[in-house]
Order: C-alpha cells, then sequence, then structure tokens
C-alpha cells in the first residue's frame, strides 16, 4: 500500500509542476488555471511566472516527499483561490449550463481535494 501511495503522490506532483513549466512556455495563465484567454493575462507575465515558479516548486517537492502535508494544503489553498475567485465568477456570471464548459472548474477542484 505505501507504493501505491508514493507512485501517487510522485504522478500528482509532477502533474502540477507540468502545469507550472507550461507557464514559462506559453503566454498568459493556462485555462486550468484562470479561465480568461491567455492573450488578456499575457500583459501580467510577473505574475504568471510567479504563479508557475509555485506550481513548479510545490509539485517538486510534493514529488521529493519533504513536508508534503504542509506543502499541499498551500497548494490546495492557492488552488481553491484560483478557483473562487476565477473559475466561479466566470462561469455563475455566464450561467453556462453545459458540463463541458465547466471542465477547467472541475480539475481545478479536483487538484484542491487530492491531497
Amino acid at each position: 500500500m505505501y507504493n501505491l501511495k508514493l507512485i501517487g503522490r510522485i504522478f500528482y506532483g509532477t502533474g502540477i509542476a507540468g502545469i507550472g513549466v507550461l507557464h514559462f512556455f506559453y503566454p498568459g495563465f493556462r485555462p486550468v488555471i484562470l479561465p480568461l484567454p491567455p492573450e488578456q493575462t499575457a500583459q501580467l507575465s510577473f505574475l504568471v511566472y510567479l504563479a508557475g515558479g509555485f506550481l513548479l516548486i510545490t509539485g517538486l517537492i510534493i514529488s521529493i516527499g519533504k513536508y508534503v502535508r504542509t506543502i499541499a494544503l498551500l497548494l490546495a489553498f492557492v488552488l481553491f483561490l484560483f478557483f473562487a475567485v476565477g473559475h466561479l465568477p466566470n462561469r455563475l456570471t455566464h450561467m453556462i449550463n453545459v458540463l463541458g464548459a465547466w471542465t477547467d472548474a472541475l480539475k481545478l477542484r479536483r487538484f484542491v481535494v487530492v491531497h
């Protein structure tokens, strides 16, 4: 059972780090993090790089296995803020009832729940 936890933690941390790396290669926030088109957030490069660096570092720390609980709680808090401030108002404002439109928001919520 310990091996499954270890493998799951490594894959989860690698996935979070991968989302962080994407922020350095493409302009703007990735849609899974912020629901705005990347072109609208391209001028916020400092914040994009800061968020990408945060995701990269926390993902690597979780994969390595140091301070996992503390880092995972911090990551969950930040991802919840992105969900509550970015995705939720956007989805409720546009009142999109199609479940496919909620895909990125639900992915972000899943990242928060799994730790």
